[in-house]
């Protein structure tokens, strides 16, 4: 079966942004909660929640300002798509020649209308190219707002492990498509 062929696997967030985290801290993702323990000091006396108030995960997901940012989480770091809640898929090198993309579906009219555009994506210009983002495990890809333990709509990413660039292009091939298109290109391996 041809990529053309084939259907894309797309997940979307309920508003928020999309997170890219390894297999390893998936249960360290907080998502919207924000653990009761950290408010409660080894005595178990509850703390002054103004002194010690912590953004969730989410809350610190959302405060990125751009296509694509990243968080520490635990000792890693997570990849979070931000901007808008857009529809996301992945294309790996499986798929098509030894590049992988993460595509996001600004408007278009059918998933076949993208279909037919991505053996034109490795054609793309660099946008943003300053992000870096190591992967060292597998990787998942769900809304923000779930903590990892809990999420149940995702999309798994497996990449070589390594240290990638992630570059991120607005890709408007014509009056009826428009994407938003981010490559992942290893670095080293």
């Amino acid at each position: 079966m041809t990529l053309r062929e084939r259907r894309l696997n797309w997940i979307s967030s309920n508003g928020g942004p999309l997170v890219l985290i390894s297999k390893n801290i998936l249960s360290d993702w907080s998502g919207i909660d924000v653990e009761p323990s950290e408010f409660i000091d080894e005595n178990d006396h509850l703390l002054d929640l103004a002194r010690t108030f912590q953004y969730s995960d989410y809350e610190r997901a959302c405060r990125i300002d751009n296509y694509i940012g990243l968080l520490e989480v635990g000792k890693e770091t997570v990849l979070i798509l931000g901007d808008e809640p857009l529809m996301t898929t992945w294309i790996s090198d499986k798929d098509f020649s030894g590049t992988n993309f993460m595509i996001r579906w600004i408007y278009a009219d059918d998933e076949n209308s993208i279909l037919q555009l991505i053996p034109t994506l490795s054609y793309l210009d660099k946008v943003v190219s300053d992000i870096f983002f190591k992967v060292e495990e597998q990787l998942y890809l769900f809304d923000s707002a779930y903590p990892g333990r809990e999420m149940d709509e995702y999309i798994t990413v497996d990449l070589p492990l390594g240290l990638y660039e992630v570059s991120t292009e607005i890709y408007k091939p014509n009056s009826r498509v428009a994407l938003l298109v981010h490559r992942f290109t290893i670095l080293d391996g």
